[in-house]
């Protein structure tokens, strides 16, 4: 018995582009996590990094079609980790970042005093 594909998407840039977390959207696509460094490309959507490496979260469809993709970050190594899907197409996502990362319009700030959470 052999496994087969439906579908392959390609995703990436020319920096290091690591993704760690999947999770499914419970519509028959996939929400995906991770970190890249400089510029990194999902479909149509460029997303370039603040620093050294951001978060990013993106929405696979069940056809391959990349819907939406977002990136988290600061100007240091900022990490997504694992995800989960709220059910209603978002996600939730842990990682860790150092000192200060942008979450759209929400910037948190580490209480570490070295700034790893």
């Amino acid at each position: 018995m052999g496994v087969s594909f439906e579908w392959a998407t390609r995703i990436g840039g020319v920096g290091e582009d690591v993704a760690v977390g999947v999770t499914s959207d419970g519509a028959g696509g996939s929400l995906v996590t991770g970190d890249f460094e400089g510029t990194v490309s999902f479909g149509s959507t460029t997303l370039t990094s603040a620093g050294s490496d951001d978060i990013f979260v993106v929405h696979v469809s069940n056809t391959g079609t990349i819907n939406w993709a977002v990136q988290a970050g600061g100007t240091n190594e900022d990490k997504g980790r694992d995800i989960a899907s709220d059910g209603n197409g978002g996600a939730f996502v842990t990682g860790h970042f150092y000192y200060s990362a942008s979450f759209g319009a929400t910037t948190l700030t580490s209480s570490y005093e070295g700034g790893y959470v």
